[in-house]
Protein backbone atom coordinates (compact mmCIF):
# COMPACT_ATOMS: atom_id res chain seq x y z
CA UNK A 1 0.00 0.00 0.00
CA UNK A 2 1.32 3.27 -1.08
CA UNK A 3 1.62 6.42 1.73
CA UNK A 4 -1.10 8.05 -0.38
CA UNK A 5 -3.42 5.43 -0.49
CA UNK A 6 -2.91 4.30 3.45
CA UNK A 7 -3.80 8.28 4.15
CA UNK A 8 -6.58 7.90 2.55
CA UNK A 9 -8.01 4.50 4.15
CA UNK A 10 -6.82 6.39 7.63
CA UNK A 11 -8.72 9.74 6.85
CA UNK A 12 -12.07 7.65 5.98
CA UNK A 13 -10.98 5.08 8.89
CA UNK A 14 -11.35 7.37 11.05
CA UNK A 15 -14.59 9.39 9.61
CA UNK A 16 -16.54 6.00 9.78
CA UNK A 17 -15.61 5.57 13.20
CA UNK A 18 -17.38 9.14 14.39
CA UNK A 19 -20.27 7.54 13.45
CA UNK A 20 -23.15 5.72 14.66
CA UNK A 21 -22.44 1.61 14.36
CA UNK A 22 -25.63 1.43 11.97
CA UNK A 23 -24.93 4.08 10.09
CA UNK A 24 -21.33 3.50 9.04
CA UNK A 25 -21.91 1.23 5.46
CA UNK A 26 -24.37 4.43 4.11
CA UNK A 27 -21.76 6.82 4.88
CA UNK A 28 -18.87 4.42 3.50
CA UNK A 29 -21.01 4.18 0.54
CA UNK A 30 -21.69 7.77 0.13
CA UNK A 31 -18.44 9.17 0.25
CA UNK A 32 -17.59 8.33 -2.92
CA UNK A 33 -14.26 6.71 -2.77
CA UNK A 34 -12.99 3.65 -4.80
CA UNK A 35 -14.26 0.36 -4.32
CA UNK A 36 -11.08 -0.86 -2.78
CA UNK A 37 -10.34 1.95 -0.42
CA UNK A 38 -14.15 0.94 0.65
CA UNK A 39 -13.35 -2.70 1.27
CA UNK A 40 -10.13 -1.78 3.06
CA UNK A 41 -12.00 0.39 5.55
CA UNK A 42 -14.59 -1.88 6.34
CA UNK A 43 -11.87 -4.71 6.67
CA UNK A 44 -10.75 -2.40 9.23
CA UNK A 45 -14.14 -1.81 10.75
CA UNK A 46 -14.77 -5.13 11.48
CA UNK A 47 -11.61 -5.76 13.17
CA UNK A 48 -12.15 -2.71 15.15
CA UNK A 49 -15.40 -3.92 16.62
CA UNK A 50 -14.13 -7.82 16.76
CA UNK A 51 -11.47 -5.93 19.23
CA UNK A 52 -14.37 -4.61 21.28
CA UNK A 53 -13.15 -2.91 24.90
CA UNK A 54 -10.14 -5.62 25.06
CA UNK A 55 -8.46 -3.09 27.73
CA UNK A 56 -11.16 -2.75 29.51
CA UNK A 57 -11.82 -6.70 30.23
CA UNK A 58 -7.96 -7.21 30.35
CA UNK A 59 -8.41 -5.19 33.57
CA UNK A 60 -11.43 -6.97 35.09
CA UNK A 61 -9.64 -10.11 34.94
CA UNK A 62 -9.17 -11.28 38.40
CA UNK A 63 -5.33 -12.55 39.11
CA UNK A 64 -6.09 -13.53 42.70
CA UNK A 65 -7.96 -17.03 41.63
CA UNK A 66 -4.94 -18.26 40.33
CA UNK A 67 -2.25 -17.30 42.77
CA UNK A 68 0.60 -19.28 43.92
CA UNK A 69 1.46 -19.71 47.41
CA UNK A 70 4.49 -19.87 48.81
CA UNK A 71 6.11 -23.48 49.27
CA UNK A 72 4.13 -24.64 46.16
CA UNK A 73 5.90 -26.52 43.89
CA UNK A 74 5.51 -25.28 39.61
CA UNK A 75 7.08 -27.04 37.31
CA UNK A 76 8.44 -29.94 39.29
CA UNK A 77 10.96 -28.48 40.22
CA UNK A 78 10.26 -24.45 41.23
CA UNK A 79 9.53 -24.34 44.67
CA UNK A 80 7.55 -20.77 45.32
CA UNK A 81 9.41 -18.53 47.40
CA UNK A 82 7.32 -15.03 47.89
CA UNK A 83 5.47 -12.57 45.61
CA UNK A 84 7.56 -10.45 44.11
CA UNK A 85 4.93 -8.02 41.90
CA UNK A 86 1.56 -7.90 40.08
CA UNK A 87 1.14 -5.91 36.71
CA UNK A 88 -1.14 -5.78 33.34
CA UNK A 89 0.65 -9.04 32.01
CA UNK A 90 0.56 -10.91 35.23
CA UNK A 91 2.06 -11.68 38.76
CA UNK A 92 5.72 -12.27 39.20
CA UNK A 93 7.01 -14.56 41.98
CA UNK A 94 10.58 -15.28 43.49
CA UNK A 95 11.15 -19.25 43.14
CA UNK A 96 13.60 -21.74 44.13
CA UNK A 97 14.96 -23.85 41.78
CA UNK A 98 15.66 -27.34 43.64
CA UNK A 99 17.25 -29.02 41.04
CA UNK A 100 20.03 -26.09 40.29
CA UNK A 101 19.54 -25.08 43.70
CA UNK A 102 19.51 -21.65 43.18
CA UNK A 103 16.84 -18.69 42.69
CA UNK A 104 15.08 -17.18 40.45
CA UNK A 105 11.63 -15.73 39.42
CA UNK A 106 8.63 -16.83 37.81
CA UNK A 107 6.01 -15.27 35.67
CA UNK A 108 2.94 -16.28 35.82
CA UNK A 109 1.08 -14.99 33.01
CA UNK A 110 -2.57 -14.13 32.34
CA UNK A 111 -4.88 -16.45 30.72
CA UNK A 112 -6.36 -15.26 27.91
CA UNK A 113 -10.19 -14.99 27.55
CA UNK A 114 -11.47 -17.50 24.44
CA UNK A 115 -14.13 -14.99 22.67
Amino acid sequence: MTPERWQRVKSLFERALDQPAGTRDAFLDAEGESPSVVSEVRRLLSGDAAAGSFLKDAAATDLSAAALSPGELVGGHFRIVSLLGRGGMGVVYRAEDLVLTTRNEQKKKRQRREI
